[in-house]
């Protein structure tokens, strides 16, 4: 996923996508009860910067997607 994909994304098809990244999620405070939510809304109703999370979780998808490759 690109930066834009996973910024407007729903908290349960980035997980689907890649399940590692729930722990990131919970770094954050994203817990289950976001899954149905988008990344942005569920940042912006815990009052987390968007961007920190987006950089946390981006680089999981950047592996996934070597592996996948390779």
């Amino acid at each position: 996923m690109i930066t834009a994909e996973l910024r407007s994304a729903r908290v349960i098809d980035i997980v689907r996508a890649e399940p590692g990244v729930i722990l990131d999620l919970a770094d954050f405070g994203i817990s289950p009860r976001y899954l149905d939510w988008t990344l942005e809304a569920a940042t912006t109703d815990l009052g987390v910067n968007l961007d920190r999370v987006v950089s946390k979780v981006q680089p999981r998808f950047d592996r996934a997607h070597l592996r996948a490759v390779v």
